[in-house]
């Protein structure tokens, strides 16, 4: 038995919030592309400073603006392209465009007026919430005229010859300015040949998504690595269980320095568990370094949070280390100056559950939070029915809680450690001075 301290306020459902989840894809929204950035936690016009990079575009040309959702919320969208504080509505006819809840593209013209120092809004309502609620993103653009325009594609793929147009595009590139990209082509780029992984596809709302989803013994992005997890079978002992009414999760130390974390969940859809220290406040949010932090007082369970996501095919799966500073959708380490420190792991369905099983580092970084000490603990899995893709790394309603661990190493961490043969000893005092007095 385990004998570290679980504390629990209920794996209690989180409080109900807003999560629209906008983001440009094309124009390319500005660093940092959060997609929770709305009009009553994010400072200005964008929420988001501008930008070194722009995406150039071709005066009178069309283009076709494009962006995720995270869900479709009520109300329509503006398109506008913002130039020394005056607006320009993209999309002729009423302001709010209302052709579909779930629209996530949209042909414009690009004005003729050519601009260097301009940018193109995105604002999505969710009038469930107030007429004035919106959330933005926005893409720092310039505008040449079509006699200066020269194709980029993007930075990713070489133009067509004169008298064409389209580009070429790099590998795992796509779009027909090889704006897009995507984490695998074919079986190929996730060593499938050799045995180690699959190219899946996971959505297909913009262009192509997919991903490497691993066959057990292999993690990484390109089931590249290899992970000690070559069975679905794992031994329990010396874990720490806990119910949270439907997902079960485990966990223990592994020697001094490594943490191993299990999360069993019925579900066939993604999994995730994320975790803070539970003496952080909202002074954390001030990151990345000169990025506008979320204005009020508010401190969701969902800031500031380090976490790890998992989704799986049958016995093939995927996994990542991953953080939010906010409510936006959580983004993978290096997005945010980190690493991807994950030391083994594999993800599997079986009988209609999803298992994420993982090994990492006690101690913390960049994007990361230590594992020890009190720590407020997060979880949630995925939807998928209706606007909700299996697998879709989108949330909005469903199966969600929190609780606090003490991962305080002076509490034991394996079976028959010291901690645990004292409580032992103390539980045989107890139980022989409860039987002394029951005799008196």
């Amino acid at each position: 038995m385990n004998m570290q301290k679980l504390v629990i306020l209920l794996p209690v459902l989180l409080l109900r919030n807003v999560k629209c989840h906008v983001s440009l894809n094309y124009p390319k929204a500005r660093k940092y592309d959060l997609d929770f950035l709305d009009s009553f936690r994010t400072s200005g016009e964008c929420g988001m400073n501008p930008g070194q990079e722009k995406t150039i575009l071709e005066a009178g040309a069309l283009v076709n603006i494009t962006w995720s959702l995270g869900y479709p919320h009520g109300g329509g969208f503006k398109l506008e392209l913002i130039h020394n504080g005056n607006s320009t509505i993209l999309i002729p006819g009423s302001e709010w465009e209302l052709t579909g809840r779930e629209t996530q593209h949209h042909l414009v013209t690009v004005p003729n007026k050519p601009c260097t120092n301009c940018y193109i809004r995105l604002q999505r309502q969710a009038t469930e919430w107030g007429s004035s609620y919106v959330f933005r993103s926005c893409a720092d653009v310039a505008i040449l005229a079509r006699e200066e325009y020269v194709e980029d594609c993007s930075g990713h793929g070489t133009p067509a010859p004169p008298g064409s147009r389209g580009c070429s595009c790099e590998r795992l590139h796509h779009g027909h300015k090889c704006q897009y990209i995507t984490g695998c082509n074919s079986d190929e780029d996730c060593n499938g040949p050799k045995g180690q992984g699959q190219c899946v596809q996971i959505n297909n709302a913009v262009f192509p998504e997919r991903q490497c989803f691993c066959s057990l013994g292999w993690f990484g992005e390109q089931c590249e690595k290899r992970s000690l997890y070559e069975t679905k079978d794992w031994n329990q002992t010396g874990f720490t269980k806990q119910d949270l009414g439907g997902p079960l999760l485990y966990w223990r130390k592994y020697g001094e320095d490594d943490i191993e974390i299990v999360f069993d969940a019925p579900t066939i859809s993604w999994v995730a568990v994320g975790w803070r220290p539970e003496n952080l406040d909202k002074s954390c949010q001030n990151f990345p370094e000169g990025v506008p932090a979320p204005k009020g007082t508010d401190f969701h369970a969902m800031d500031c949070t380090d976490m790890v996501v998992g989704m799986a095919k049958a016995e093939k799966g995927r996994l990542g280390d991953y953080y939010t500073r906010d409510r936006s959708t959580p983004r993978v380490d290096s997005f945010w100056g980190g690493v991807n420190d994950l030391e083994s792991g594999a993800v599997w369905e079986e009988d209609g559950r999803t298992v994420m099983i993982f090994r990492r580092k006690v101690s913390g970084g960049v994007a990361d939070h230590p594992l020890e000490g009190k720590i407020h603990f997060i979880w949630a899995t995925g939807q998928s029915e209706g606007f909700y893709g299996e697998d879709q790394f989108k949330w909005h309603g469903g199966s969600r809680g929190k609780l606090t661990i003490d991962f305080s190493p002076s509490l034991g961490v394996s079976s028959g450690s010291v901690s645990e043969r004292i409580s032992m000893v103390t539980l045989f005092i107890l139980l022989v001075v409860t039987f002394t007095f029951a005799i008196i």
